[in-house]
């Protein structure tokens, strides 16, 4: 028996975010970077002049000061308490209210996370608006609802707030709270993906491999997955090695493509272990290797991916990079052949003809406790 699928190595979806996760570095926004430099330059003339009391000097300072004020109107601060003046740059303002809100939602206690964010957001804080949306996105606290949801985000998204501008994308790609509109949902990922959101980044190479809201372009799919890679997202990386592997966008270069996957995996993208070990059981990009073909297909098995789940049985029925056992064989490809993956149940058929009853019935317990188990302590 041969592995299936064995070069379709695309494990692509869209990215959200959800509350309590911490998002990508966001790019400045155009008019904030030309407010810092324009701050940089005065200060240089503030600090650097030999005749500080001199009328150009003093206009140079007060100047400067305005900037401050602007900035921090803006929500940009001058580094924190804690850093060195060595240490300082212009960055978000993490303000006491925002993180009293992510405390209160980490420890479960929506209501006072609620009422953080509602103070907020009343104030047309961009960032208290988006946690107000992920809060009625995800039902946390309150009752589900997309409508609202899409409300607050649309506040956040209008002043340029990029989590809310990937988040809007995603409403409309999916259809939740909007009727699903994926030209829509193109205009938010690259406006979010543009402040080097690397979930918008990797959602807008999402709608360009597929045609959504935009004219089918491998190319432009390969850059913006490239840029949203080089960040470290997981998916993105993946993608990016399906896409060497299959020659869509790029030349067919299974080294780049064993490259990506690894660092995919290495951060426990299930899908990502799974093409690694298709690789090393082919020899494409890296040695040809059994040992570690079974290594990587016994990480994402554990995942629930179901082909991983077939190809590690199968390993295990030819004795390839494991000691033969038509017991964990028959385990794997029943499990696999469960999920609806047809293969799994031919395996698990083949297999049973070489086991005694005893065998099978211990397969089928171990079977079950791994499922009930969630797929943890299987081995």
């Amino acid at each position: 028996m041969r592995s299936v699928n064995k070069t379709k190595y695309f494990v692509l979806a869209l990215l959200g975010c959800i509350a309590a996760a911490s998002s990508p570095a966001v790019a400045v926004l155009p008019d904030i970077s030309d407010l810092i430099n324009k701050w940089g330059e005065l200060s240089d003339r503030c600090q650097g002049s030999i005749t500080p009391d001199d009328a150009a000097t003093k206009t140079s300072c007060d100047e400067r000061d305005k900037l401050v004020l602007r900035l921090n109107s803006r929500g940009w601060c001058f580094g924190t308490a804690e850093q060195s003046e060595a240490q300082k740059t212009w960055q978000r303002c993490q303000s006491d209210s925002v993180k009293d809100a992510a405390a209160a939602y980490l420890r479960g206690d929506y209501a006072t996370q609620l009422r953080i964010l509602r103070s907020l957001a009343a104030q047309g804080d961009a960032r208290g608006e988006t946690r107000l949306g992920m809060a009625y996105e995800s039902g946390d606290g309150v009752a589900q609802d997309y409508v609202e949801a899409v409300k607050w985000y649309r506040l956040a998204a209008a002043q340029g707030e990029a989590t809310a501008q990937l988040q809007l994308g995603m409403a409309y790609a999916i259809g939740h709270g909007v009727t699903r509109d994926y030209s829509d949902a193109v205009t938010w990922f690259r406006l979010a993906a543009a402040q080097g959101n690397a979930y918008a980044q990797h959602n807008l190479g999402l709608m360009y491999f597929k045609g959504n809201g935009v004219k089918q372009d491998y190319a432009e799919s390969i850059r913006w997955n490239r840029l949203a890679a080089a960040q470290g997202l997981a998916a993105a990386q993946s993608d990016l090695g399906a896409m060497y592997a299959s020659g869509e966008g790029v030349v067919p270069d299974y080294a780049e493509a064993g490259k990506w996957f690894r660092l995919a995996a290495a951060q426990g993208l299930s899908g990502a272990q799974a093409n690694l070990g298709l690789m090393y059981l082919d020899g494409q990009g890296v040695d040809q290797s059994y040992v570690e073909a079974a290594k990587w297909f016994r990480l994402a098995a554990a995942q629930g991916v179901v082909e991983a789940q077939f190809n590690l049985g199968r390993m295990y029925a030819l004795g390839q990079g494991v000691t033969q056992d038509y017991v964990r064989a028959h385990m794997w490809s029943n499990l696999a052949g469960a999920s609806g993956f047809a293969d799994g149940v031919k395996l698990r058929d083949f297999v049973a003809t070489r086991m005694t009853p005893q065998q099978i019935a211990e397969a089928q317990k171990l079977a079950w406790e791994c499922r009930q188990g969630n797929f943890n302590g299987c081995e």
